[in-house]
């Protein structure tokens, strides 16, 4: 379990690496990160890095309580802050969560670099945790160690349905359907979980006639009437968010990409046989695009979770699958 294996490498000492929350929204990235914070008596601090405001308030108010130097021409705050973490006399565990665009935290040099505001340090019993789509090593610098949280398999996320849903919504067996429909990830379970629980719990004499209370319909309504049963987007915003930051990077096919290769659902698709440059470039939605940009698209779509990559043994190929 990734909760136990975090906890037991927070633990002990320190090899100053930082750790990399990974994966898809909705996938549980921050609910494990509060659940390890919780269970470390480590002296901690939790900074929301959605916005580069916050993110330097909060990066500040650390530096201040701990006592860094902070005055105009005593150099690079982010610099301050570090040299006092790195000889802070107590364990403590650092947060930064949402770090889903990572310029944010370049401050006045290079993540990457190790040179931001979040960097390898040399603290003997210090630890920090990152949360954030984006699991490509080139972002975060070799001092870094990604853990990618994976969707849940089919009998752990159709548990999770009946959980939150109760007896009144169907079995386990159409639990697994509407789990395998909805790819696994946890948000769009607790969603629909949510949904049927209170739908059921309608009397039937007042319940909406084309409201679904059951897997089955909740599966079929969800092909046919998503904003019946999403008014609010939940779902499909779990993968838009990461869509809109591939567009913000100038990957400009994402979104046309992951449509097409969701129309194979959660079959394998042998990328390198089936992805041609030159016949997709045929068509408008990919017009100019080559090889390299190609490749370049499938590797960020993966490392923001969008696209997983199996390696079932029935075939030689390496393939991609959707996770949407």
């Amino acid at each position: 379990m990734e909760l136990d294996r975090l906890t037991r490498l927070l633990a002990g000492p320190s090899d100053g690496t930082v750790h990399i929350l990974c994966g898809p929204d909705g996938c549980g990235k921050t609910a494990l990160a509060l659940e390890v914070a919780h269970q470390v008596p480590f002296r901690r601090w939790w900074i929301d890095a959605r916005h580069r405001s916050s993110l330097e308030a909060g990066m500040l108010a650390i530096a201040r309580r701990l006592g860094a130097p902070l005055e105009h021409g005593t150099g690079d705050p982010a610099d301050s802050l570090w040299d006092r973490l790195t000889y802070l006399g107590q364990p403590w565990l650092l947060v930064v969560d949402n770090a889903d665009d990572p310029a944010v935290l370049d401050g006045h040099g290079q993540l990457a670099a190790g040179t931001g505001w979040v960097r390898p340090h040399l603290a003997p019993y210090g630890h920090v945790v990152v949360t954030s789509r984006d699991a490509a090593q080139s972002t975060w610098g070799t001092a870094s160690t990604p853990h990618r949280l994976r969707l849940l398999g089919e009998q752990d996320a159709a548990q999770v349905l009946l959980d939150h849903a109760g007896p009144r919504a169907g079995g386990p067996t159409d639990a697994a359907r509407l789990a395998r429909r909805l790819g696994g990830l946890p948000l769009a379970l607790r969603t629909a979980g949510r949904y049927l629980a209170e739908a059921t719990a309608v009397p039937e004499a007042f319940r909406d006639a084309t409201a679904p209370t059951a897997f089955s319909a909740y599966r079929e309504t969800l092909d046919a009437r998503p904003e019946l049963i999403d008014p609010d987007g939940a779902i499909t915003s779990t993968w838009e968010l990461s869509l809109d930051l591939l567009d913000r990077r100038g990957l400009a096919w994402a979104r046309s990409l992951l449509g097409l290769i969701s129309v194979f659902a959660d079959a394998p698709l042998p990328y390198a046989l089936l992805l041609q440059p030159q016949t997709l470039a045929a068509e408008e939605a990919f017009a100019g695009l080559d090889g390299p940009s190609l490749w370049n698209h499938l590797r960020s779509m993966a490392d923001l979770g969008l696209l997983d990559c199996p390696r079932p043994k029935t075939t030689p190929h390496p393939c991609y699958t959707s996770t949407r």
